[in-house]
């Protein structure tokens, strides 16, 4: 049995257990827990009213319908960390102004909240690595919030609960305000999961608050729904979301989804590495568990591609200056053609910390972006776009290979032996795009080696190829650079090197 379909039964065992359920807290007579057809309503004091009708009454994407339970029975807790209180968190209460007072919250900061998703907690190691890189990147006021009392199964009724998290977030800032002078419009909320629609309903009761961003947004009973219904760009002044394990479980009528969404959910929605599977996640269940203990490395081997936007996120935080440049485009399939070498009249954006640096056209959202990333930290790639001319020389033929690059900087820096495309047919006079990642820093070139191979299975004689030009563009620096190779023959498994010229 695969992963993923264990994952499916696993999910449809939790909506099975959407039945009434024992509670510490008696919830109010005028709704129940029961999985009913109809539409249902509850109202808590001070947080309104919540409603299974309208825009939430979808029965072919929530076929199930559950009220969220009391703010008394979740009982969220807010953990308050700052650059004079790291390591040991300060509780935060709302109506207690004693709590806020004795502690080191400092309404002229900015603050970030973290907010975890399904079956966590917020003292998770992802929650503490990102609270730290954040102080050490700004003075913030860092508060990790812990909603696990209503996060658990079933899945329906977490998803249920989101809601009223929501409410309850947006409650505590508003009265933070009031109290202590902290204005909204410097709160940035950071969701993962199903914390990030946490986020916007937390976003959609507070005009003008900052920053939301959605750390792949959970796709079950969200994906395809109403923008009321889950996050999306009005939530927020700023709203960026990163896709990392697209594909909904319940759209994958192959058995191949994963837990977060791919549809666009912010002003710009970030996709690396085409925002369905990550590098690196296919490591045995067993190797993951050695490495990683028994609960981690379970949770990393069932869920890698949907956990691992927490150390991505993270990175782009500790390494603020690094290569997360991502580029509007319309699909992945076009990005890794080189079709999307510019940025465009969209302009590009850094994935993660830096994304509200990028000014989208007003009235834009739902920008696509694409980016590679490596399989480990700091994650973070070079791209060039690569376009080969073939020669159409009359001796020239059609030829069947790899093609390989080395590229060498003004300065000497060399990246090692970069691959522009495998197992790719070269006709005579065709002019091929593609996109060239490496790991190496190697920028304002001045030389390239070119080198193939060919995949012929019965040549016996020397096969050539001949290139006319190629043209290479720096995505990070937005460097363009020609080489001329003016029809020159390469043997295969031979290489020539070229110098940058300004014409050919």
């Amino acid at each position: 049995m695969t992963t993923t379909l264990c994952l499916i039964l696993a999910l449809v065992a939790s909506l099975a257990a959407a039945l009434p359920q024992p509670q510490e807290v008696k919830e109010p007579k005028t709704a129940s827990n029961e999985a009913m057809l109809i539409p249902m309503e509850v109202c808590y004091d001070g947080l309104g009213c919540f409603s299974t009708g309208g825009n939430f009454y979808d029965l072919v994407r929530r076929p199930l319908q559950l009220l969220p339970q009391s703010p008394e029975r979740i009982g969220p807790t807010y953990a308050l960390y700052t650059r004079r209180s790291i390591i040991s968190g300060q509780s935060l209460v709302y109506g207690d102004k004693s709590s806020v007072e004795k502690s080191n919250f400092d309404a002229s900061r900015p603050t970030k909240i973290i907010i975890h998703g399904f079956l966590e907690n917020g003292s998770e190691d992802w929650v503490n690595d990102m609270k730290k890189a954040l102080l050490l990147h700004g003075d913030y006021n860092v508060i990790q919030l812990d909603w696990s009392r209503g996060n658990q199964l079933p899945y329906t009724q977490a998803t249920a609960n989101t809601r009223v998290i929501g409410a309850m977030i947006a409650q505590m800032i508003v009265w933070l305000e009031a109290e202590f002078g902290a204005s909204w419009t410097s709160f940035h909320l950071l969701g993962h999961s199903l914390g990030a629609h946490v986020s916007g309903y937390a976003g959609e009761r507070l005009p003008g608050l900052a920053r939301i961003t959605g750390m792949d947004p959970a796709g079950p009973y969200f994906e395809g729904t109403h923008p009321e219904v889950r996050l999306d760009p009005t939530d927020a002044n700023f709203v960026d979301a990163i896709h990392t394990d697209g594909d909904s479980l319940l759209s994958s009528a192959k058995l191949e989804g994963g837990f977060g969404m791919m549809e666009p959910a912010g002003h710009v929605d970030f996709y690396p590495n085409g925002g369905k599977k990550q590098p690196d996640c296919k490591q045995n269940p067993i190797i993951s568990i050695i490495i990683n203990g028994i609960v981690e490395g379970s949770k990393w081997a069932v869920a890698c591609d949907h956990l691992r936007v927490l150390p991505l996120m993270t990175s782009t935080v500790m390494h603020y200056q690094g290569d997360y440049k991502a580029y509007p485009c319309d699909s992945y399939e076009n990005f890794k053609a080189g079709r999307c070498a510019t940025c465009g009249s969209t302009g590009c954006a850094f994935m993660g910390m830096r994304a509200d640096e990028w000014r989208p056209p007003t009235g834009t959202s739902g920008v696509r972006m694409f980016l590679d990333t490596t399989g480990s930290e700091p994650f973070d790639i070079h791209h060039y776009a690569v376009s080969v001319s073939i020669s159409d020389v009359s001796d020239a033929k059609k030829q069947y290979g790899d093609l390989y690059l080395i590229l060498e900087s003004e300065t000497g820096e060399r990246s090692s032996e970069l691959t522009v495309f495998s197992k790719e047919y070269m006709y005579p006079g065709d002019r091929r795009t593609a996109l060239m990642t490496s790991p190496d820093s190697v920028f304002n070139l001045a030389r390239i080696t070119v080198s193939w191979k060919h995949r012929w299975v019965l040549a016996i004689l020397t096969q050539r190829l001949r290139i006319n030009r190629i043209e290479i563009f720096e995505g990070l620096t937005e460097k363009r650079s020609l080489f001329c190779a003016r029809d020159v023959s390469i043997d295969s498994g031979k290489s020539i090197t070229l110098g940058r010229s300004n014409a050919c």
